[in-house]
C-alpha cells in the first residue's frame, strides 16, 4: 500500500509542475487582455499600440496563454494573423471573464468612491418634495438626504461651516 500511495503523491506533484491539476493558477486577466487584443486587430503590433506594449511582450503572453491551455490560439505567417479553430471556440469566453473582471473592477470604484454621510438641504416644501429627488438620487449612495423647511437652524450657513458633525434636531421635511 505504501508503494501506491507513493506512486499516487509522485503523479499529484507531476500534475503540478506540468500545470495539469490546475491550470488556471497560471492563466492571467493580461493573458486574456492580449489575446482578445490580437484577435481584435489581427496584429501583435497593433495590440502592442493598444495595450502600451510591444508586439514581442504581446507575443510572449499569447504564447503564455497557449501554453497553459495546451492549443495553439493563433495561426500566424510571416504577414499575418488569425484565429485557429481552437482560438474562435475560445474567444467568447475569454471576452466573457475580461468584461466580469472589468464589472468587478468597477465595482470595486464604486464602494471606494460611494457618497456617505448627511446632506442638509433648506428648501420649500413643494420644492423639497418633488425635484430635489430626482435630481439627488440618494438610492445610489449611502448618503442620507434630508430637507427642511426654512428658516432651520440646522440647514443655516453658519452652522453648517462651523460645527459641521455636530447632530442637531430639527424636522425633516422629506
Amino acid at each position: 500500500m505504501p508503494a501506491a500511495n507513493n506512486q499516487q503523491i509522485r503523479r499529484n506533484l507531476q500534475g503540478l509542475l506540468d500545470n495539469r491539476v490546475m491550470p488556471l493558477a497560471r492563466l492571467s486577466l493580461r493573458q486574456l487582455e492580449a489575446f482578445v487584443t490580437v484577435a481584435d486587430h489581427h496584429s501583435f503590433s497593433a495590440a502592442g499600440d493598444r495595450l502600451g506594449l510591444t508586439a514581442q511582450a504581446v507575443s510572449q503572453l499569447v504564447a503564455e496563454l497557449e501554453t497553459t491551455l495546451g492549443f495553439r490560439l493563433f495561426d500566424r505567417t510571416t504577414r499575418r494573423v488569425s484565429l485557429s479553430a481552437a482560438g474562435r471556440d475560445y474567444l467568447p469566453s475569454a471576452q466573457t471573464v475580461l468584461r466580469h473582471a472589468q464589472a468587478a473592477e468597477k465595482a470595486a470604484d464604486d464602494v471606494r468612491n460611494r457618497a456617505a454621510g448627511l446632506v442638509r438641504i433648506g428648501a420649500p416644501l413643494v420644492l423639497a418634495s418633488t425635484a430635489l429627488p430626482e435630481a439627488m438620487p440618494s438610492a445610489r449612495s449611502n448618503a442620507i438626504l434630508r430637507a427642511c423647511e426654512p428658516p432651520c437652524a440646522a440647514c443655516s450657513g453658519a452652522e453648517r461651516i462651523n460645527d459641521r458633525d455636530r447632530p442637531r434636531a430639527h424636522s425633516p421635511v422629506a
